[in-house]
């Protein structure tokens, strides 16, 4: 079988290492930039990875992915990729963290509720209010996210995988023997099975996606500290603060792979963005940040290191999309990750490459298909 994947960031780099250690399975992977670039949603050195979500069936995802998917991975490639980290969930106790708290006691009773007064003294580098609902979640990590891709990439290839790049896709046409892949400079080729994991170039591709997804440009800060050793793996936490509504949340880890330590909003409200046009100047959303981490931080912030953005595509209920296409079972999609996408990308590769090869798999997959049964979205 021939299976080609169109996208070379987590979702598409973890589906063709699933695929590549498959045998009779023949995989290549095309890449419209070049591997590791800053265009799209995976580059930059670090990542949250966590079981404590709004829904307990993502709960149950994250646990298969940190206990099954992400040592396989490891194991694999001969590297550590997970440095873990208490993760510190809180807002207040009318928000949103309600909904996680309700998730992980129905499927991790692992993570741990505390008052706001154990959370200052197990969280010391936060700021609690007393209306604070705190969550510790002993699950959480930092993940190596620029090592993982090019783990990924000598993985597949040295499984017998091909990783093509500046080879951009613009139209996939499913015929009677094969599914055709046309390339910008013409070249068409051809595969049994097609696994799209474009991130924010997938509705281009498969025009079934345009009214779900949303692409919303991010602004991430890292930030210098008073005392550079305050921000250290070993002394400040994996975070995430969850207001009123999903539009109210921030998060951030521990200084890791580069100066200061990582704070963004998870916007995903608002109108779309280009991703093929220049970004914006990010001066107002990186005051906001600014305002928020003089809050929120109990240690002395100084000023920033650098300024990163990324990419969010981002479904209604900010679930992901992995399933067969609506047009064409032999394409598969992978997409709408919602800012969640590395965290879930081995599990991510697993589902897809299960459904590209055998049309079903045993992995746990979200609780929703947003191709053919669309929840309610999120307030």
């Amino acid at each position: 079988m021939d299976v080609i994947v169109i996208g070379a960031g987590i979702a598409g780099l973890s589906t063709a290492w699933w695929l590549a250690q498959r045998t009779g399975v023949n995989v290549r992977v095309l890449e419209r930039f070049e591997l590791g670039h800053e265009r799209g949603s995976s580059h930059g050195t670090s990542r949250i990875s966590r079981t404590t979500y709004v829904d307990a069936q993502y709960v149950r995802m994250m646990r298969h992915a940190l206990e099954h998917c992400w040592p396989r991975l490891e194991a694999d490639a001969g590297v550590q990729l997970h440095f873990p980290v208490e993760g510190c969930f809180f807002g207040p106790r009318d928000g949103l963290i309600q909904r996680y708290a309700q998730a992980v006691a129905q499927a991790d009773p692992r993570v741990q509720a505390l008052s706001p007064t154990q959370a200052r003294a197990r969280f010391a580098a936060m700021h609690f209010e007393d209306d604070d609902l705190v969550l510790a979640d002993p699950s959480a990590s930092v993940v190596a996210a620029d090592h993982t891709l090019r783990a990924l990439a000598r993985q597949i290839q040295r499984h017998g995988g091909h990783i093509q790049e500046h080879a951009q896709v613009t139209a996939i046409t499913p015929a009677p023997n094969a599914v055709h892949i046309t390339l910008a400079d013409g070249t068409t080729l051809h595969a049994d099975k097609v696994v799209v994991t474009a991130g924010a170039w997938s509705a281009r591709l498969v025009p079934a996606l345009n009214p779900i997804l949303c692409v919303k440009r991010q602004t991430v800060g890292y930030f210098k500290l008073r005392d550079p050793a305050a921000g250290r793996i070993d002394r400040f936490p994996v975070w995430i603060h969850l207001g009123h509504d999903f539009n109210d949340v921030h998060y951030g880890l521990p200084e890791f792979g580069q100066p200061g330590v990582k704070a963004a909003h998870h916007a995903t409200a608002g109108q779309p963005d280009d991703p093929d046009a220049a970004p914006d100047d990010p001066i107002e959303a990186l005051e906001r940040l600014r305002r928020f981490v003089r809050w929120r931080f109990a240690v002395d912030v100084i000023g920033e290191h650098r300024v990163e953005r990324c990419l969010y595509t981002n479904t209604p209920d900010e679930g992901v999309i992995w399933a067969p296409s609506p047009r064409d079972p032999r394409i598969i999609i992978g997409t709408g990750h919602s800012g969640h996408g590395f965290k879930l990308g081995p599990l991510a590769g697993q589902v897809l490459a299960d459904l590209a090869v055998d049309g079903h798999t045993q992995a746990p997959t979200p609780p929703v298909d947003w191709l053919s049964d669309p929840p309610p979205q999120n307030p």
